[in-house]
Order: structure tokens, then sequence, then C-alpha cells
């Protein structure tokens, strides 16, 4: 899925690798419009750390106009710490038991914030701008393709930096754009490849 891996696996000559991405980007999803201030707030227990400082960013965001909606995408992992923070912003809490629900609730936001890797991915495939956490190796990378210009540090945060990168949506927005046809034109290839070499070993 990242270019390291792929030099990591030539270099150690343990078998023939091609560029991917995560498969996700196979599923069909609906493009969000541009008119809503909906964000998608993911979080995770790791957010308990710096909670009064990001308490105090995503009330200053609803403050500049966004609608914050805190969902438990891990809903045991996660329904406590986003019930937790949807109580002191006074916000909706969203718990998904289906995946069609998944899929088509990220055409309905302007934005997402999340702790955690996949959200990131549907964010993109529904062309809407987002920001993440660097918690997760997956998140570091992916956003590089960004130029790391969506990537947050829960260690360093403060209200304002939180505020701040929120402003260049518009084009973080046009750049996810471009970059989702990258990403499931790699995926259909990878596909094909699995494909190829599925029927090269069955016969």
């Amino acid at each position: 899925r990242v270019e390291p891996a792929r030099a990591f696996l030539r270099e150690c000559c343990l078998c023939p690798a091609s560029l991917g991405a995560d498969p996700v980007f196979l599923l069909e999803q609906e493009e969000a419009g541009t008119s809503s201030s909906r964000l998608g707030v993911f979080l995770r227990q790791e957010a308990l750390e710096r909670k009064e400082v990001l308490f105090e960013g995503l009330r200053r965001l609803q403050r500049e106009g966004w609608d914050l909606e805190f969902v438990a995408f891990h809903r045991r992992e996660d329904q406590e710490v986003a019930e937790s923070f949807a109580r002191r912003l006074r916000a909706p809490v969203r718990v998904f038991s289906k995946v069609p629900e998944v899929l088509s609730y990220f055409s309905e936001l302007s934005g997402v914030i999340s702790m955690r890797f996949h959200p990131l991915v549907l964010a993109t495939q529904s062309g809407i701008p987002w920001w993440a956490f660097d918690l997760d190796p997956k998140i570091v990378a992916f956003s590089a393709h960004w130029e790391g210009k969506n990537l947050l540090s829960l260690a360093t945060l403060e209200p304002a930096l939180l505020c701040a990168a929120l402003q260049g949506a518009a084009v973080l927005r046009e750049k996810t754009r471009v970059l989702r046809d990258v990403f499931r034109q790699r995926a259909l290839a990878a596909k094909g490849e699995l494909a190829h070499f599925l029927g090269s070993i069955l016969g």
C-alpha cells in the first residue's frame, strides 16, 4: 500500500512487489456535496490523554460554524470516548450497525477528523478533506500523499493548531479528489494482479 513497503520487499527479494491501495477503495461510495458544515469526529481512547486540549479545540471549531458529530467507528472500543466528548460539546453520536450505513454516511459530511485509518480511506473515497492524528504508521504514510498537511500531532496539539489546520479545507478537498482517482486505479490494478496470481497457481 505504501512505497517503503514495496522498496523493502524488493530489497529483500522476497517476492515480486507492486504498489497497490487499500481494498476499501474498491467499494462504491457517493461523492459528498459542498454545502454541508458537518464534521465527523472519530476518536480512540488515546483522546483522553489530551482531552482538555482536544475538547477546547473542538469547541472552537463549533464556534467557527462546524457541526460536530462523534462517531464510534469500532463500537466496543470507541463508543465510551465518543459519548464523553459528545456530552460535553452537546453534539450527536453515531454508531453504525450495517456497512451501507457507513458508506452513505461519508457523503453527508464536509470533513473528517480521525484517530483511525479507515475513516480516512472512506473520506477520500467520498472526496472530502480529512485531518488525522499520528497514532498509526498507516495514517502517517497515507498523509504523506498530501505532504503531511492533514496530519496532526496529539502530543503537541493546541486548540489554535487544530483550528488553523481546518482553514485549508478547500485546498485539501481538491487534492483529495485527485488522489482518490489514483488510489482507485491502484486498487483495481492490484485486484487484477491478484486474480492473475491465483489463476496461475490454481491452474
